[in-house]
């Protein structure tokens, strides 16, 4: 087997450490003492980073001295301290050559971790080893992250947070829905929201108006539908932009406003930042790799995934419930790591229909206990028009209206928020220029009919 490790690249860290300052703190971000092959060079390092956390100067006989202070023993010497000191010309590469200790440290662990695997193979299910090859590797994962502050961190965090979010140049990701923004604020990165609903309440409607409210405002957002084709998405999105139903211009009707209505979006669209992704499958290992890709690529901010409950789970559970809680609690552990703000459409079970009124609560979504617990915001969506009710269980009307309802908000307050929906759009929006839904179809209905340059054949009816 070829060596998993690099003595040059371990030697050329520990001498660019002894030249710079500044080569001591990348170095120490990166890497570890037990990253080091050479267990004299594991020596050397916790001396350095010990010298560094005193703030001492950091010499060849500092070095030495905190060396033999930390093992009498130790086989280290000033003439190998020397030796590692002049045969490292420039600190330059430091960065390059940690994240290669690094990766060889890694890799020692897996192959490590590979034997125990082949010793255990005859006395364990292949879904449990599946399972547990998982687990570690993204606990190797977050072990090669350093994610422990200490006391002397913490307050600079909470400054430089604070500036962040308080920066007037910083533009975090709204929904777009004036009234939603100044009850609820912006969405934040790392958050995991949560949209539900029961089926054709409008989850995907919502998620795509908030999408379109977002490329619009040219934040890089990631689409990913397991439901919907990219041209369906496009579709909706064309509806929005222009006011054209969406049945219409799905059915391919030829009219002048529906030509124009999609022309004009196809070219508007190539200069947003929108990247789709019509998978047919997904499980939480691979939506990580596409959104890794993406934010690398693309540097997407926003992602929405249509819907949670097509997903499948990348390791066998006895139950869907098991395999959900590992799906969400995967999908917040991704939009932390990446800092991305990511959305999840959720269904909710038919416990919300049961009663005098279909109004959601928390309670009814489909194994509610992790989705509740990994998400930072819900938003369930009441529409009660939708199943022939003419008023809110509060007897306000309901016509052409939906009630965002914020049951969850991880640091801030819930709330509900009357909104309008325009059903033949497709299309969650503010109060401003509403008319009623029935009406505006009738209207859209007679001006096609009315429209002399309709091709009679192409109406999808």
């Amino acid at each position: 087997m070829k060596n998993l490790f690099s003595l040059n690249a371990e030697k050329q860290v520990l001498g660019a450490m002894m030249l710079d300052n500044l080569a001591v703190t990348t170095a120490i971000e990166i890497l570890k003492p037990e990253s080091f092959y050479n267990l004299q060079y594991q020596e050397i390092f916790c001396a350095i980073q010990q010298l560094f956390a005193d703030d001492l100067a950091i010499d060849l006989l500092s070095i030495d001295k905190a060396v033999k202070s930390n093992n009498p023993d130790s086989k280290v010497d000033f003439m190998m301290l020397t030796d590692i000191s002049t045969s490292t010309p420039t600190s330059a590469m430091v960065k390059q050559h940690a994240y290669m200790v690094q990766e060889y440290h890694i890799k020692r662990q897996m192959v490590g971790y590979a034997k125990v695997m082949v010793e255990n193979s005859d006395n364990k299910d292949v879904f449990e080893l599946l399972e547990e090859s998982q687990s570690y590797i993204e606990n190797l994962l977050e072990n090669n992250n350093s994610t422990l502050l200490t006391p002397s961190q913490l307050g600079d965090l909470l400054i430089e947070q604070y500036n962040y979010y308080s920066s007037k140049d910083k533009s975090f990701p709204k929904s777009g829905i004036d009234i939603f923004d100044r009850n609820f604020g912006a969405f934040l990165p790392g958050q995991f929201v949560v949209i539900a609903a029961r089926p054709s309440i409008g989850k995907s409607a919502l998620a795509q108006s908030i999408a379109k409210n977002m490329f619009d405002n040219n934040i890089p957002v990631a689409f990913i539908s397991l439901e919907m084709s990219a041209y369906e998405l496009l579709v909706r999105w064309t509806a929005m932009e222009t006011g054209e139903n969406s049945e219409f211009i799905s059915a391919g009707m030829r009219t002048p406003k529906i030509e124009y209505a999609v022309n004009n979006f196809a070219k508007k669209i190539i200069n947003k930042s929108l990247y789709l992704d019509d998978a047919s499958e997904l499980n939480e290992v691979s939506l990580y790799a596409k959104l890794k890709r993406m934010v690398s690529m693309y540097k997407i901010k926003v992602a929405f995934v249509d819907y949670i409950g097509l997903m499948n789970c990348s390791s066998k559970k006895s139950n869907r419930a098991e395999e959900i809680s590992t799906i969400t609690r995967k999908i917040k552990m991704i939009a932390k790591r990446l800092q991305i703000t990511i959305f999840g459409l959720v269904q909710i079970n038919r416990e919300a229909e049961k009663g005098k009124f279909p109004t959601p609560a928390i309670h009814h979504l489909r194994d509610s206990g992790s989705i509740e617990q990994d998400a930072d915001v819900i938003i369930l969506i009441d529409r009660p028009e939708h199943y022939g009710y003419d008023t809110f269980e509060d007897k306000e009307p309901c016509l052409g209206k939906a009630r965002l309802i914020v049951g969850k908000k991880r640091g801030g307050k819930t709330g509900v928020v009357t909104v309008n929906f325009r059903n033949y759009t497709t299309e969650f929006f503010d109060n401003s220029g509403f008319e009623p839904q029935s009406q505006l179809n009738e209207n859209v209905y007679e001006e096609m009919l009315t429209d002399d340059d309709v091709d009679v054949d192409s109406l999808p009816f």
